[in-house]
């Protein structure tokens, strides 16, 4: 909650000094420790001895706080120091000893014992206050901040409910007693009725499930997947050691071998499942018997191996203390089961939320789903346009358009798409800089409503024109949805996940082509009263973004090491990945925002210009050209001739046409499941190797077409198999490489140069294939083969594997690869640059 909050709402005015920071942060406005230490510094007694007054109100006098905490340590030398943290097992530096510490130790000793000793008085502080201070059990809480955007959007009494219930002033029955001399007790149970008991701690409740209902649908869902995989499971054939230590598996060149992870459930081909949701789960009598009801017994009779699950769904502030209740329930368990010969775990789960994947779909849809969408709508809706171009024409001006005058009229209104996507492009990088990733989708969000309105219009009022400022605003559109989309769910995932999270950029501009095909048939949108709808569907995408975004965090990279907001940071964390304890991400981000201090964003020149980091920027540059000269639309273009020749009706072509679509779309999904196993890098290599093979066999095959009756079949066979590894390589990888290869002060100018280059040649490429398919017809194919064939091997000896490193990781593997001679003075110099702020969310 802001102190504007507060101040309307006018909570206690302690709250706004005390409430707002949580626990290791100062409540104080100004930096106490700083003042600690010059005050302490001086030598005239008058200056040691002031007590300035601080913005609280309240004095503070270091004088008498330095004398306490060197008392404190040196009274830790006699007695100890508690170890609390890492250091507690041993993984941290240890707290020296006052009387072995050296100067600079002894400061930072007094300053951390200051700050206990401040932290532990403002704790003391509010739990002593009977009302005022309930809000110190929230303050784990991710979702207590409140911005005026969401107090205006707030249903009525909502906030009223949400601030009384932090403070504990509902009209709960014991409160009712305090103010009214009520009966206290719940009316359903003689228990003692408080907020806490009336949410999740009265008996009578749960046992008529009034609380089930959550848990119940959780369990069911965890059931269904685990039930899935045990299926699998017990169908694999059984291997005992001896077997599995003689099996061989298959591995690519250059691969390493792939190992699964270890699991207890392989060792049985036997496992059944009971799930309690109906209330009447009885534990099996053969193990042990009890009159627990757990909500998941999974065992093998085999193995005599029992795993005991208890679903936690708790009140916010007692996860820990549900979490050791629910083990001290079972704790008798396993003794008693080991009588009888089995063995029993327990393994209570307390189910988080984490909106990583939600925010990765809403963004998508939003982002560069309207670039595929964009590339491939045209096509169906082409006949209604040039008709609307002609009728405007002749109703305006009173003139017949010529063949080539519409031609070009034409033209000009598929490629100013391209023209307003290198405009995006220029400008999401600063944008995104400026006002973060999520306020940049935000704005883009306005661009593409503007440019379906002005689409939805065009046919109302007969003006081509409206189409051409459409498309343009829908390319400014696309343009910095690829450069800030990509940058926003690489930041927003965690490191495990982010080569799975990079392919979604993929997956979403091959399903933006293939609904621009699937709406585009005359079934759907794809008819003459209905095409200004299918042009400007992308507007409908966009409010669902602008509408959904508003739900969701800012990057937390972004707030952390552009912002400086620690506590927001956290928070985003939080709500992301779920409620869990993220200190160790936290604090390697805090040390990577202490050597941020003095960094700022890299501009576009700045990063051309920075050798450091060459042959990412190269890299970046060969793939993101390569993209649109590796020949995918000539594929595309010529798949029709090829579907005629095979003997498919005119009228049926566009119904072939969504099998191409398809089959990008559903090969990117593919990559799911091979991308963390196989690693980027060996899949631009195999898709970029296995385009250049098929375009050869392709080009052979249309040229002998009309000569031999059955080639038209095998070119139907290329074609698909050319969209295949189009979309394991290309599509699947490239867009998310910037964000993978540049550290964070680059990362805005790489995305910026990557999409203007992906623009430009694009816009080159529609403006010179129609001339390529006029002069070579289907031999146009070797000029693409060339680009494909380059950037394959540009990718095999080059490039090394991206795979779950980091850039600086990433930076040395380049440099180990190209053999730079003065490995101390580069390492130094790029530490300077990039180790200190490398993050790895």
């Amino acid at each position: 909650m802001s102190s504007y909050d507060k101040k309307w709402l006018r909570l206690p005015k302690f709250l706004s000094r005390v409430g707002i920071y949580s626990e290791w942060i100062l409540s104080l406005p100004i930096p106490k420790l700083r003042l600690e230490i010059t005050l302490t510094e001086f030598r005239d007694p008058i200056v040691r001895g002031t007590a300035p007054t601080l913005a609280t109100g309240r004095k503070w006098t270091p004088a008498t706080a330095v004398p306490r905490a060197k008392s404190a340590l040196r009274h830790c030398d006699v007695v100890g120091h508690v170890q609390l943290g890492k250091r507690g097992f041993g993984l941290g530096a240890v707290t020296p000893l006052w009387q072995q510490a050296s100067v600079t130790e002894r400061q930072k000793m007094v300053v951390e014992e200051v700050r206990r000793q401040e932290e532990t008085v403002r704790h003391a502080r509010a739990i002593a206050l009977a009302k005022q201070g309930r809000w110190m059990n929230w303050e784990s809480v991710e979702k207590r901040k409140l911005t005026w955007s969401e107090i205006w959007g707030m249903e009525s009494n909502r906030l009223s409910f949400i601030i009384r219930a932090t403070y504990d002033v509902l009209p709960s029955p014991i409160n009712l007693q305090l103010w009214f001399g009520k009966d206290p007790s719940c009316t359903l149970c003689t228990v003692t009725a408080t907020f806490k008991h009336i949410s999740v701690g009265c008996r009578t409740s749960l046992t008529q499930g009034r609380y089930t209902w959550r848990h119940n649908q959780v369990l069911r869902c965890l059931a269904e997947k685990i039930e899935s995989k045990i299926k699998s499971i017990n169908a694999q054939p059984f291997m005992n050691q001896e077997e599995r230590q003689y099996s061989s598996a298959f591995v690519w060149e250059g691969d390493k071998p792939r190992t699964s992870p270890s699991t207890s459930l392989k060792v049985a081909r036997d496992w059944q499942m009971q799930v309690d949701l109906d209330q009447r789960q009885i534990f099996p009598t053969e193990i042990v018997r009890t009159t627990l009801r757990p909500d998941r017994v999974l065992r093998s009779n085999s193995q005599k191996f029992v795993y005991v699950t208890e679903l936690m769904v708790p009140w916010e502030e007692a996860i820990e203390e549900a979490f050791e209740r629910k083990t001290l329930r079972y704790a008798n368990l396993p003794a008693e089961a080991e009588d009888r010969g089995w063995e029993i775990k327990v393994c209570p789960v307390e189910v988080a939320y984490p909106v990583v994947f939600a925010a990765i779909f809403v963004c998508g849809i939003g982002g560069t789903f309207h670039y595929g969408y964009s590339v491939s709508v045209m096509t169906s809706p082409s006949v209604f346009i040039k008709e609307l171009v002609k009728q405007t024409c002749v109703q305006r001006y009173g003139l017949s358009l010529e063949p080539w005058q519409l031609s070009l009229i034409w033209s000009f209104t598929v490629s100013i798409f391209c023209i307003g996507g290198l405009l995006g492009s220029l400008a999401a990088g600063s944008l995104a800089s400026k006002f973060g990733r999520k306020r940049c989708l935000l704005l883009n969000n306005f661009v593409a409503i503007l440019g379906s309105v002005l689409m939805l219009l065009s046919k109302t009022a007969m003006s081509f024109e409206m189409i051409m400022a459409g498309r343009f605003f829908f390319g400014i559109n696309s343009g910095a949805s690829l450069a800030v989309y990509p940058m926003y769910v690489m930041e927003i995932a965690p490191r495990k996940l982010k080569g799975i999270v990079g392919m979604f950029i993929g997956s979403f501009m091959s399903l933006g082509k293939f609904s621009g095909q699937l709406l585009g048939i005359s079934e759907l949108l794809g008819t003459e009263k209905l095409w200004p709808w299918l042009l400007g569907f992308i507007g409908f995408t966009g409010l669902f973004q602008l509408i959904t975004l508003f739900f969701l965090p800012e990057s937390p990279s972004f707030l952390l090491l552009d912002r400086g907001d620690q506590r927001t940071c956290e928070k985003a964390l939080k709500q992301l990945w779920g409620n869990k304890d993220y200190s160790r991400e936290i604090e390697e981000m805090l040390e990577e925002k202490a050597a941020l201090q003095s960094v700022r964003s890299y501009s576009v020149l700045e990063l051309i210009q920075n050798k450091t980091i060459r042959w990412q920027l190269i890299t970046v540059a060969v793939t993101f050209t390569s993209v649109q000269l590796c020949g995918i639309n000539a594929v595309y273009f010529y798949s029709f001739d090829v579907f005629r020749a095979a003997g498919i009706p005119e009228e049926k072509l566009r119904y072939a046409a969504l099998g191409t679509g398809l089959c990008e779309f559903s090969t990117v999904v593919f990559c799911f499941m091979i991308i963390n196993r196989t690693g980027k890098t060996a899949l631009l290599f195999r898709g970029y190797a296995g385009m250049s093979v098929t375009l050869v066999f392709l080009t052979i095959t249309l040229y002998l077409q009309s000569q031999v009756s059955w080639m038209p079949y095998c070119s139907m066979v290329l074609i698909f198999l050319c969209i295949v590894f189009f979309a394991i390589g290309p599509v699947g990888v490239t867009p998310s490489l910037p964000g993978e290869l540049f550290a964070q002060p680059f990362r805005s100018a790489a995305y910026t140069i990557s999409c203007s280059l992906n623009w430009l040649v694009l816009f080159v490429v529609g403006m010179v294939f129609p001339i390529l398919v006029e002069k070579l017809d289907y031999f146009c194919f070797l000029i693409f083969l060339f680009s494909c064939f380059i950037c394959g091997l540009y990718m095999k000896f080059n490039v090394p594997e991206i795979k779950n490193k980091t850039p600086l990781e990433i930076a040395a593997e380049f440099d180990k690869k190209h053999c730079k001679p003065k490995r101390e003075d580069v390492t130094e110099k790029y530490a300077n640059r990039i180790i200190s702020y490398e993050t790895k969310l």
